[in-house]
């Protein structure tokens, strides 16, 4: 495969680890070793919340803002939750990320619809342009301006089947589904074995991901089994509304997460509205905990209902809490579940991903950029 420099465009430098960011960091740091030139630039604040506003008087403030603003760019944050190859160039730059500002690349990578409407009018210097699809974002920012990014001629790539579906109902051809790989720490775990009963959810501030649902459910199945052991974990620090009853993890290492947090129980619950994929469901079976979740798109490529996972609809807390039920007075349902939930998630490698994103590199290159696309007059978004 000849070698290629690649760039991928995010929003500002993450303050706690993400899901979306680690799958690109994961792309640029085994692009990096096969021999790639790879930089990862991070624009601004672009598709970032605002700090909180401290409770100071109005010049103090406004210090504490000017220094929020620029110590990402003065003190870059060290990624360590996402070893990368040291041949990665990681760029952090203030303000709108115009192409003047970024290296020369042969492909240039969107990340998030934000960084899609700049990566459209690069220019040659970045090379072929494509768009890395990891869920369809109308949660953040106006849904309309989101889905309009769909539209846009570049290659995109998604990373689950549903999300190929809704690209192709949206009209678009130029489009592949590459689904992420699982980090080795979690294909590598021993074979799946019998387990004492636990739960484990995650949890995300976010309405959307379900953690008020995964609480009521956990809640009714505390009232029937009290001495079950039940664990949350999340990047956020322990919600202050949560019982104590409910173990709490914060921030785990992959490596806790692997042996302690999926490694150590029977059954990992998920109540997301929506997701792209789910990351963290498939890394539950991977470690060989059962999928007892909701229904929420993504987790389709590799949950399937009565055979790797039981699902309920999003929003459905009673049917969520009839699987839990159901799963936990069935030792050999239990136990089936978890042999083919485990099984099924071992073909999701990052050697798969990384070489199918490859051909599609090549295969861009080859055929050239798609026609340019109109300059979309609502976006005010520098080109240069």
């Amino acid at each position: 495969m000849p070698t290629m420099r690649v760039g991928f465009l995010l929003p500002g430098p993450p303050s706690t680890p993400v899901g979306g960011y680690r799958v690109v960091y994961s792309y640029a740091d085994r692009l990096a070793r096969r021999g790639h030139q790879v930089w990862v630039a991070h624009a601004g604040r672009l598709g970032q919340l605002p700090p909180p506003r401290p409770r100071f008087p109005s010049w103090p403030r406004h210090l504490w803002r000017t220094w929020k603003r620029w110590e990402p760019f003065i003190k870059p944050p060290a990624v360590e939750w996402a070893p990368l190859h040291p041949g990665v160039e990681m760029i952090y730059l203030p303000g709108e990320p115009s192409a003047r500002r970024l290296p020369a690349a042969d492909v240039v990578v969107a990340t998030a619809w934000p960084t899609a409407e700049y990566v459209a009018h690069f220019g040659a210097r970045q090379g072929v342009p494509f768009y890395l699809i990891q869920h369809r974002e109308t949660w953040h920012g106006p849904s309309e301006r989101a889905l309009a990014t769909w539209k846009l001629p570049i290659y995109k790539v998604v990373v689950s089947q549903w999300l190929l579906d809704e690209a192709r109902r949206a009209g678009e051809t130029e489009v592949r589904r590459i689904a992420s790989g699982l980090e080795p720490v979690f294909l590598n775990h021993p074979p799946a074995a019998p387990r004492t009963p636990s739960l484990i959810t995650p949890y995300h501030p976010y309405r959307w991901k379900g953690s008020a649902d995964a609480l009521a459910a956990l809640s009714r199945i505390h009232e029937r089994w009290p001495a079950v052991p039940m664990t949350a974990f999340g990047a956020e620090s322990r919600p202050a509304d949560w019982p104590r009853w409910i173990k709490y993890i914060e921030n785990p290492a992959q490596e806790v997460l692997a042996r302690e947090v999926y490694g150590g129980h029977s059954i990992f619950v998920g109540a997301s509205w929506q997701e792209g994929f789910g990351l963290m469901a498939a890394e539950a079976m991977a470690c060989g905990a059962v999928f007892v979740g909701t229904d929420s798109g993504g987790c389709r490529d590799y949950a399937d209902p009565g055979v790797t996972a039981l699902l309920s609809p999003p929003g459905d807390v009673q049917a969520l809490v009839s699987n839990l039920e159901a799963i936990m007075t069935d030792s050999v349902l239990l136990e089936t579940l978890r042999r083919k939930g485990q099984a099924r998630v071992r073909q999701f490698t990052w050697d798969r991903a990384v070489d199918q994103l490859e051909e599609y590199f090549q295969y861009g290159r080859a055929r050239g950029p798609l026609a340019n696309a109109p300059h979309p007059a609502h976006s005010g978004v520098s080109h240069g």
